[in-house]
C-alpha cells in the first residue's frame, strides 16, 4: 500500500470555478503533510462523516492535530502504517451562482383573467460555503466528488425546494396584491425578497449561507399569454370598443369595403343593414332579401346570394318602370 507524503489542492484545469475538491491520496500516514492554500479549508471525512478540519496553512499529520480521526483509525504500532481516510478541501472564499428553474409547469389561476395558468419560472441563487463540517456531512458526505465547481450537489439537493416554495409564495403574492401574469415582471425584486427569507433557514442548516436570490423570468405558453393579454386589452379600452378595434384589423386587408362593412358588423352583434351608413349610387340597388348594396343590373346578391329582380318597362311608352309598379306612371298603361 502506497504512502503519500503530501497532501495539498493545486487547483483546476484552467482556473475554472470550484466549490469541494476531494483529494485523490486516501492512504495517510502518519507525519505526511498536508498543505491548506489561501480561502480553503480541509477536511478529514470517514464513513462519509466529517472529522479533523484544518484551516490554511502547511501542518505535519500527527495525534495531536487528528484527535477525532485518530479516535476512530488508532495509532499503527511504529506509527508508520497507513490508515485509510478521505482529505476534502472546500473553497471558503467565493460566492457561487446556481441556476434554478421550474421542472414542470406551475398550474395556478390568474386573479384577474379567471383562467388557469401553466407558468414557468427560473432565476438564479448565490451561495457560500458557512460551516464545513454541516456542508459536509448534510450534503457531501460520500458523494463522488470530482475536481470543479460540483454545483450539481446543490441544485440536486434546492431546486425541488425552491420550486415547492416558490409556486406557494408566487400564488400567495399574486392573489392578495389582485395581479395578473402579465403585470408580475414588475414585482420580480419583491418576489425575490420573499423566496430568499423563505430558504435561508434551510441553506445555513447544510453549512451555506444563501448570499442572493433572484427570478428573472416567469411565463406562460405562447397560447396562454395570448388569452391574458386580450384579457387586459379589454379591461383597458372596454370590451364594445376593444372588439371593434380587432373586428377592424380582421378585414383592414379585405379589398371589398362593402363586405368588410358586413363582416365588422356581424363580429360586432349589430344590423348588417348597410343602407343606413352607405346609400346606393345611381348605379347601385339595393337587395330586396338582405338589403346590401348591389350594381344595378346583376341577377345574383353577391351578399346573400338570392335573385335580385330584374328591370322594367312600359310596353306601351317604353319608360321605365319601378320593380312593384302597377302601372306607367307616364303613359298610365298597366303594367304585364
Amino acid at each position: 500500500m502506497a504512502v503519500f507524503d503530501v497532501i495539498k489542492f493545486d487547483g483546476t484545469r484552467n482556473n475554472e470555478s470550484w466549490l469541494v475538491y476531494k483529494s485523490k491520496k486516501e492512504n495517510i500516514a502518519w507525519g505526511s503533510q498536508l498543505i491548506v492554500g489561501m480561502g480553503q479549508e480541509a477536511i478529514f471525512v470517514k464513513g462519509g462523516r466529517a472529522q479533523d478540519i484544518f484551516t490554511p496553512g502547511t501542518y505535519t499529520l500527527k495525534s495531536g492535530n487528528l484527535p477525532l480521526l485518530g479516535n476512530l483509525v488508532g495509532r499503527a504500532f511504529g506509527g508508520n502504517t497507513p490508515f485509510t481516510a478521505e482529505v476534502v478541501f472546500v473553497n471558503k472564499t467565493n460566492n457561487f451562482n446556481v441556476k434554478w428553474g421550474t421542472g414542470s409547469p406551475i398550474n395556478m389561476e390568474d386573479p384577474k383573467k379567471k383562467l388557469i395558468l401553466s407558468l414557468r419560472a427560473r432565476g438564479i441563487f448565490s451561495v457560500k460555503v458557512n460551516n464545513t463540517r454541516d456542508f459536509i456531512n448534510q450534503l457531501v458526505g460520500t458523494i463522488q466528488l470530482n475536481s470543479g465547481f460540483n454545483d450539481d450537489i446543490i441544485w440536486e439537493k434546492y431546486n425541488p425546494l425552491i420550486n415547492t416554495i416558490f409556486q406557494s409564495q408566487l400564488k400567495k403574492f399574486m392573489r392578495e396584491n389582485n395581479l395578473s401574469f402579465l403585470d408580475i415582471a414588475e414585482y420580480y425584486k419583491e418576489i425575490s425578497k420573499i423566496i430568499f427569507k423563505e430558504l435561508k433557514k434551510d441553506f445555513e442548516d447544510c453549512g451555506l449561507n444563501l448570499v442572493n436570490f433572484l427570478v428573472e423570468d416567469v411565463s406562460p405558453p405562447p397560447e396562454d399569454y395570448k388569452e391574458v393579454k386580450e384579457g387586459q386589452q379589454k379591461r383597458a379600452f372596454g370590451e364594445d370598443d376593444y372588439n371593434r378595434t380587432q373586428a377592424i384589423k380582421l378585414t383592414e386587408n379585405l379589398h371589398d369595403p362593402t363586405m368588410g362593412r358586413i363582416v365588422v358588423e356581424r363580429l360586432l352583434g349589430g344590423n348588417t343593414n348597410t343602407s343606413q351608413s352607405t346609400p346606393p349610387t345611381a348605379n347601385e340597388m339595393h337587395c330586396p332579401h338582405c338589403n346590401g348594396v348591389v350594381k344595378a343590373g346583376k341577377k345574383f346578391c353577391r351578399h346573400c346570394g338570392k335573385p335580385l329582380p330584374q328591370e322594367k318597362y312600359c310596353s306601351n311608352c317604353g319608360e321605365k318602370l319601378e320593380i312593384d309598379a302597377r302601372f306607367c306612371d307616364n303613359c298610365g298603361e298597366a303594367c304585364e
